[in-house]
């Protein structure tokens, strides 16, 4: 009787001490189990952006506008990387600005007008766009850059500023005009558009293009600005060179003091 309980109790100790075993076994597992690798976040796409450039007509000399058409609308958030173009190209003007394509769609235009400064063939790399939604790049460019000789029809021609004031005040609002000094008849006298003669706009001022009327354009004219100056300062368009065909267009220095408006 006594054998036969301590058989009992002795199976009943092993019994639990396996039950325990397993139970701590089962916990050991849970917290030595490997925690899962966090999932990445998915990379934003970028804005669907447009490259247009006329490559057919690229020339030592002659400038060329190279296009970006950014599917955002708001132009201030929108920054671009210029790949490496030194010793080949340089930047002659850079606009920003939106553009309205329907009553509800606004994307940012990006022009770019590029002067070529030596000939060969020059591979341009890509563009990066970077927006809100993301980062895009275009693809390369490749540029053929001729040459063209100087014949005996080159003609250069001179141009001059008119409107501008010896001094002006912050806030003034002033209306400059580029003309051309021109002695061809007038059936031989074919200007490129005003935008081809459009400077880089300097900071501390709003510089805008106005359209020429045809009595303008007859007289000679070939641009007409809208001057504000913000701050106070020398305003400064620099001295430029510019060709289109076989002509050579030479504009001088703008220069206008600025001085605070009195309040």
């Amino acid at each position: 009787m006594g054998a036969g309980r301590n058989l009992f109790v002795i199976g009943l100790l092993i019994t639990l001490l396996l039950f325990a075993a397993n139970i701590f076994a089962e916990e050991e597992e849970e917290i030595i189990a490997p925690v899962p690798a966090p999932v990445p976040a998915p990379v934003p796409a970028g804005s669907r952006v447009t490259l247009s450039v006329d490559l057919h007509d690229i020339s030592v000399g002659s400038p060329f506008t190279l296009s970006l058409l950014v599917d955002f609308s708001e132009p201030n958030d929108v920054t671009v990387e210029v790949p490496s173009h030194t010793g080949v190209l340089t930047i002659d003007r850079f606009v920003k600005t939106p553009r309205a394509l329907g009553p509800n769609i606004t994307m940012t235009h990006i022009e770019y007008r590029f002067m070529p400064v030596i000939d060969g063939e020059f591979v341009m790399g890509a563009f990066r766009i970077t927006t809100p939604q993301g980062i895009t790049e275009t693809q390369p460019v490749v540029l053929n850059i001729q040459r063209r000789a100087i014949g005996p029809r080159f003609l250069i021609l001179q141009l001059n500023w008119e409107g501008a004031p010896r001094q002006a005040s912050t806030g003034d609002r002033i209306t400059l005009m580029l003309h051309v000094s021109d002695s061809r008849p007038e059936s031989e006298k074919l200007y490129p558009p005003s935008s081809f003669f459009m400077p880089q706009v300097p900071r501390g001022v709003i510089l805008s293009q106005v359209s020429l009327s045809q009595q303008e354009r007859a007289a000679g004219y070939v641009l007409k600005l809208t001057l504000i100056p913000l701050a106070a300062g020398d305003f400064t368009l620099t001295a430029r060179t510019l060709q289109h065909d076989n002509i050579r267009y030479r504009i001088p220095v703008l220069r206008i003091p600025i001085t605070e408006r009195e309040r």
